[in-house]
């Protein structure tokens, strides 16, 4: 997942005023359907937190 992507996340959650719960369930629900995808981009975000320390 890019930087542009999580920015675009954020916009579309504040832009139908999402709460924190509610940003959970989406992603939840996101990761369930799609369980490759979602690993591949918590491993993406590893790296990225790791490089960035």
């Amino acid at each position: 997942m890019t930087n542009e992507q999580l920015e675009i996340d954020k916009l579309v959650y504040e832009l139908y005023n999402l709460n924190e719960e509610d940003i959970k369930e989406v992603e939840n629900g996101y990761y369930r359907r799609y369980p490759k995808l979602a690993k591949a981009i918590e491993e993406k975000l590893k790296v990225k937190k790791n490089d960035g320390e």
